[in-house]
């Protein structure tokens, strides 16, 4: 990705915390690479990573 789609702004590769919510649950999960925008603190996903996010949520298994 060449820039943030909302402000333009320059992103980097991090690990970061996501706060995932699936239904009713909110599931922390830790550790998680993406692509985040040090402009505006967008964070983008590759579609992977997202799944492996859903999976995880739907199984609450814990994160180490």
């Amino acid at each position: 990705m060449k820039g943030c789609y909302f402000c333009k702004g320059k992103i980097v590769e991090q690990r970061v915390r996501v706060d995932f919510r699936w239904g009713n649950e909110l599931v922390v999960i830790e550790d998680v690479p993406a692509e985040v925008c040090q402009q505006c603190g967008e964070k983008y996903f590759s579609p992977e990573v997202y799944k492996e996010m859903e999976n995880l949520a739907t199984r609450k298994q814990k994160i180490n």
